[in-house]
C-alpha cells in the first residue's frame, strides 16, 4: 500500500511480487473507506489484513480494504498523541485475542531522546489507557515494526549504510547474524528517512524502500535495481507499508462479546 501526501491525498495498492519481478509495477487506486477523510493519511501498520491509519493527525481508523469495512476509533483525548514527535504502532495480542494501537510521544520540541508518555487503545475494551513511560531512546517518527507479538523501534542508525541482520532465535541476543551491508545512495532530499525492508525473493534479493523509488538489492553482486510503481505523482511524497489481504473483521466478535456480557448482567 502506498500513502500520498501533497499534492494529492491518495491511497494506492501495488503487489510486492510485481515490484520484485516487473520492470514497471502497476499501482491501483484504493477507495477511501469514507469520503469524510479525504485528507492526509499516515499508515500506522497492518496485522492480519487489517490496516490502521492516522487521518489528518487527528484520529485513528482501522480498515480492511478487502471487505470494505472500517471503524473509527474513540478519540485519544490527548492532543500530544498527535504531536510533532509522535510515533505509533498496531499489534495483535494473541494472549488476549485483542488488537491494540500504541501512541507514544515526547514533549521536547527538538529532541528524539526519550518517550515521556505512551497511550494504548484496546479493541476489547474499546478505550484508551495510559501506559508506563518508556525511558529508551527512539529515533525518528516511523511506526513500530510488529514482530513476534511485540513492537520494535530503532534507537540508532547509519546515514550511508544499512546493515541487514537476522535474529535466528527471538529473544537471544547472541543469535543475531549479520547477512550483508547495503550502501545507500546518498540523496540530501531524503533528510532523516529510514530504510524500510519489506521482503526477500526466493533468489535472496531484498526489496526495500528509501523515500522513492523502491530498490532491490542483490547480495551476490551488491547491485541495486530501482522499481517504480506507475504513479501520477512524482517526487518524494509517499510512504509505503505491506499488508496481506484477508477477510478478518474482529468487530463482529467484539459486538457479540458485549451482547453476552449484557445478558449476564440481566
Amino acid at each position: 500500500m502506498l500513502s500520498f501526501c501533497l499534492p494529492k491525498y491518495n491511497l494506492k495498492d501495488c503487489s510486492a511480487s510485481s515490484l520484485l519481478y516487473d520492470s514497471v509495477a502497476e499501482a491501483l487506486y484504493l477507495e477511501y473507506p469514507t469520503k469524510e477523510i479525504r485528507r492526509s493519511v499516515e499508515i500506522v501498520g497492518s496485522v492480519n489484513g487489517l490496516i490502521c491509519l492516522v487521518i489528518a493527525k487527528k484520529y485513528f481508523l482501522i480498515w480492511n480494504p478487502s471487505i470494505r469495512k472500517f471503524k473509527k476509533l474513540p478519540e485519544c483525548r490527548d492532543e500530544l498523541c498527535f504531536g510533532h514527535h509522535s510515533m505509533y504502532g498496531f499489534v495483535y495480542d494473541e494472549v488476549h485475542g485483542d488488537y491494540k494501537v500504541v501512541a507514544g510521544f515526547n514533549n521536547e520540541s527538538y529532541s528524539y531522546s526519550f518517550l515521556v508518555k505512551v497511550k494504548m487503545y484496546s479493541l476489547n475494551s474499546d478505550s484508551w489507557t495510559s501506559l508506563e513511560d518508556c525511558k529508551s531512546g527512539v529515533l525518528g517518527t516511523e511506526s513500530g515494526v510488529f514482530v513476534n507479538g511485540k513492537l520494535h523501534w530503532a534507537n540508532s542508525y547509519r546515514r550511508i549504510q544499512a546493515d541487514v541482520w537476522v535474529l535466528k532465535e527471538y529473544g537471544v541476543k547472541e543469535s543475531w547474524i549479520k547477512m550483508f551491508t547495503i550502501d545507500i545512495p546518498c540523496d540530501p532530499r531524503m533528510g532523516h528517512k529510514f530504510c524500510q525492508f519489506f521482503c526477500m525473493s526466493n533468489k535472496g534479493e531484498v526489496l526495500f524502500y528509501f523515500g522513492s523509488p523502491f530498490m532491490i538489492y542483490n547480495p551476490k553482486d551488491h547491485s541495486i535495481a530501482y522499481r517504480s510503481p506507475q504513479l501520477e505523482v512524482t517526487g518524494y511524497d509517499y510512504e509505503a507499508s505491506v499488508y496481506i489481504e484477508s477477510l478478518v473483521w474482529p468487530f463482529f466478535q467484539q459486538k457479540e462479546s458485549r451482547m453476552q456480557q449484557r445478558r449476564r448482567l440481566k
